[in-house]
């Protein structure tokens, strides 16, 4: 699989897009599997939760119970400063006083946006309040994906590490739990809170893990803006049961394990903001390749290049899509010469190791639900999978289905029919919900593509009859479906579908990937400014957008509210950053001063060290002031 990402200039909104380098202030990213990373990203703001009220824009309750909207704007912030100036408050130095006011105004509005309560905290509104705050902001090339403990996904140590190896960013909540009896021979656990804190290294070695944090309830004076500093804490692997129903034992992630006051800290959900990328394949002769194309990079790590022969000959490939964890694809590859054989395959973006998911070799098309789920149909029937490809459920009710794709919003799966004519809505369980006929007049054959685009809900479709698109919308659960063709000038001959969060369409042609939006007149048009768009794509294609697992029943009540800070058990220890080790190997020495002397009069970049927007003689004073020993 080739990691392919492409730097790139587009405008937006009168604004120029220019990405900043890759690697800017990723300083470590080297993942080669769960017992073995490090991760690490200097000049992450460490703004303060508690904020006296008589600022403006001043936070209820003086801001105790604000760690979630603190704790995620700093990845805004970071993102701001690295390429996407145009993000919140755009490009500042938020160790100054004299943006403290401001600081404050912007957590404020953030935490209006995610529900947050000044007496109970944030509650599921971390998720819809960031996603949210990404389309107020103007910030279309930027998502923002959840994962919280659930049933199918168990946030741990390791797989925050590979995201942010693989260009993301990343805050995450610990719960506190009290050991309320045994299971199995395990603790039984229940949650009585979290804390939310921004995540800056992750390292597991032959040492153990360690994880570095940004806590942004660790202040001192609560109308003035503390020095930036970074907690260490151990990270220990630890089987528990949850009580849940039904119960859920696993191996988790527990942060300094055992703690003085009985209880357990577990890392229990994490956001991830990363710059939009898609997935594509080539033909070179016989050669199949993944590509992994990125339009912006805020900090582009690339993988092994490894093309999809590596596991035996691959004559085609059928369908690719982004697994919910967004650093594994999944694709759906043609292994028979003669027979049409297929094999659905796992593949880690990051390493690019390549597993088979055994037990189905008729399958023709995919897609992906939000909880992890794989869903199939071979023709006939459509097939409900876990992970690991375990078969759930399966149907036969949505005959002959062309193409799939998974709705969020609603978690309904979505079956469009060439030879029926018919789009076909299923639960999750493969129940069926609704049915939609097209219009009698639609002239639709052979194969076909859909999506449900994620702005508005509308479902999206095309078939190999015409050049033309088509767009399915029901307003209301009783009322029918209005069908709408388009003729999209220069859309020619349309192979696959995608949509990205702010609504813009995707659509893969012999020519090339088009983006398309709709435009002041209601029709809709090419989009030329869209840093996807004219990028190679071949077939079927899969835009990465914003995902969350959140599910009310699960992630609500008093024990997912936040912890008070003074309730909060003083863990860790405060390690001082360390920015001047500009190579990341531990120390300050002749190598980081060769780098800060290469980049000198530069205007960004890791060795503008004061944050002056020149590198010079005060970064150098700087480096020389931290020379030896990285604390």
């Amino acid at each position: 699989m080739t990691i392919h990402r492409t730097l790139a200039i587009t405008t937006l909104a009168a604004t120029t897009l220019v990405a900043a380098a890759a690697n800017a202030d990723i300083t470590n990213a080297t993942y080669t599997n769960s017992g073995s990373y490090h991760y690490r990203v200097t000049k992450m703001p460490d703004l303060d939760q508690v904020r006296d009220n008589c600022c403006a824009g001043g936070l209820g309750n003086d801001g105790l119970m604000y760690c979630v909207p603190t704790g995620t704007f700093n990845l805004f912030c970071y993102a701001a400063n690295h390429g996407f100036p145009w993000v919140a408050a755009g490009q500042r130095n938020w160790k100054l006083q004299s943006n403290y006011t401001l600081a404050s105004s912007w957590i404020y509005d953030l935490g209006v946006l995610m529900d947050t309560d000044p007496i109970n905290g944030t509650g599921g509104g971390w998720d819809d309040g960031t996603f949210d705050f990404l389309a107020a902001g103007n910030a279309p090339l930027l998502t923002a994906s959840f994962y919280r403990m659930s049933s199918t996904y168990t946030p741990r140590a390791f797989k925050m590490a590979k995201k942010g190896c693989a260009g993301g960013v990343i805050a995450f909540v610990y719960g506190r739990y009290n050991v309320v009896g045994t299971y199995a021979g395990l603790p039984l656990l229940s949650r009585t809170g979290g804390h939310c804190v921004t995540l800056n290294e992750s390292i597991a070695d032959g040492n153990g893990t360690r994880i570095r944090y940004r806590d942004p309830a660790d202040v001192d004076v609560n109308t003035f803006q503390d020095a930036f500093a970074t907690k260490e804490v151990t990270a220990s692997v630890v089987n528990v049961a949850l009580d849940d129903d039904p119960l859920w034992v696993r191996p988790v992630t527990a942060i300094n394990y055992p703690s003085s006051d009985g209880k357990i800290r577990l890392i229990d959900g994490f956001v991830v903001v990363q710059p939009i990328f898609f997935l594509t394949f080539q033909n070179s002769g016989p050669e199949y390749t993944l590509l992994n194309v990125a339009g912006l990079s805020m900090e582009g790590v690339g993988g092994a290049a490894i093309n999809l022969n590596a596991l035996g000959q691959v004559f085609g490939v059928s369908d690719l899509i982004h697994d919910f964890d967004a650093d594994e694809a999944i694709a759906l590859v043609n292994v028979g010469a003669a027979a049409p054989v297929t094999q659905l395959r796992r593949i880690d973006m990051v390493t690019g190791e390549q597993t088979p998911i055994p037990g189905f070799s008729t399958l023709k098309r995919i897609t992906s639900g939000r909880d992890g789920q794989i869903y199939a149909h071979d023709g006939a029937k459509v097939y409900c999978l876990r992970a690991d490809g375990t078969l759930e459920s399966a149907t036969s009710s949505a005959s002959q289905p062309t193409a799939l794709a998974y709705d969020d919003a609603l978690d309904e799966l979505v079956v469009y029919s060439v030879p029926n004519k018919r789009i076909t809505r299923l639960s999750k369980t493969l129940a069926v919900n609704d049915t939609w006929l097209l219009p009698a007049n639609y002239q639709v054959t052979g194969d076909g593509s859909v999506i449900v685009n994620p702005l508005d809900g509308s479902v999206w479709f095309d078939s190999d009859a015409t050049d033309l698109l088509y767009r399915a919308v029901q307003v209301g659960d009783d009322a029918a479906a209005t069908f709408t063709s388009f003729s999209v000038p220069g859309i020619i001959d349309p192979k696959g579908l995608s949509a990205g969060d702010d609504g813009t369409l995707y659509v893969s042609t012999p020519s090339g990937l088009k983006a398309v939006k709709q435009n002041r007149a209601g029709g809709f048009s090419m989009d030329p400014t869209n840093p996807f768009h004219n990028k190679p794509a071949a077939g079927r294609i899969s835009i990465q957008r914003s995902r969350t697992n959140f599910d009310p029943a699960l992630h609500t009540g008093p024990g997912w509210e936040n912890i008070l800070p003074s309730d909060l058990l003083p863990i860790g220890t405060l390690v001082p950053d360390c920015d001047s080790d500009l190579d990341g190997n531990g120390s300050v020495g002749q190598t980081d001063l060769a780098r800060l002397l290469g980049n000198w009069g530069l205007t960004t970049g890791p060795s503008d060290l004061n944050g002056d927007g020149v590198v010079g003689q005060a970064d150098l004073a700087v480096l020389l002031g931290d020379w030896g020993p990285c604390p």
